[in-house]
């Protein structure tokens, strides 16, 4: 019995020294579109004169991403927003946004839902190493150019905080 559990022993050793390599990386064919949807939440307390107010966030995007090329271990894709929507819980109720949502009488909504819309099926280029890490981002600037083109009605600064606002949100470090 002492024999065999010492030569059970002695292999499972043996095989937790042996050397399994795997390759982790990524294997995308050129020409085909690969589809992600990343949600991101948000906890956020505010107070607002001398009250507390709870709300949460929660961000949807479906994104996709068609190979372009593969050249040095990296992968070259065109990239767009196939839907974007946001959902606002809050202590009055919910708001929800998005690039499907129907106009409604509110107006906040009306210029988020048709933002989001208007940045819905423009491309913008993205450059990834074959492990998955985004290496750059391109084009997302003139994606926010195109996507405010269709709100005459701000102003230059507005249209500049909404820029930021939506590089923030949407942009090319939160791709990365």
């Amino acid at each position: 019995m002492k024999k065999l559990i010492a030569c059970v022993l002695f292999s499972v050793m043996l095989l937790s020294c042996t050397e399994n390599k795997t390759d982790l990386s990524l294997h995308l064919k050129e020409g085909e579109t690969y589809m992600q949807v990343t949600t991101s939440s948000l906890a956020l307390t505010q107070e607002i004169q001398g009250q507390k107010m709870d709300n949460d966030i929660e961000i949807v995007a479906s994104n996709s991403y068609t190979v372009t090329a593969f050249k040095n271990d990296t992968y070259f894709m065109d990239a767009r927003f196939d839907k974007i929507s946001m959902l606002m819980t809050t202590p009055q109720g919910d708001i929800e946004f998005g690039s499907d949502v129907e106009v409604t009488n509110n107006p906040y909504i009306d210029i988020m839902s048709k933002l989001m819309k208007a940045m819905v099926g423009i491309p913008f280029q993205v450059e990834m190493n074959k492990y998955g890490k985004v290496t750059d981002v391109k084009g997302i600037e003139k994606l926010f150019n195109s996507a405010l083109d269709g709100f005459p009605e701000f102003n230059e600064m507005q249209r500049e905080q909404l820029k930021a606002q939506l590089a923030k949100t949407y942009g090319g470090n939160t791709i990365k």
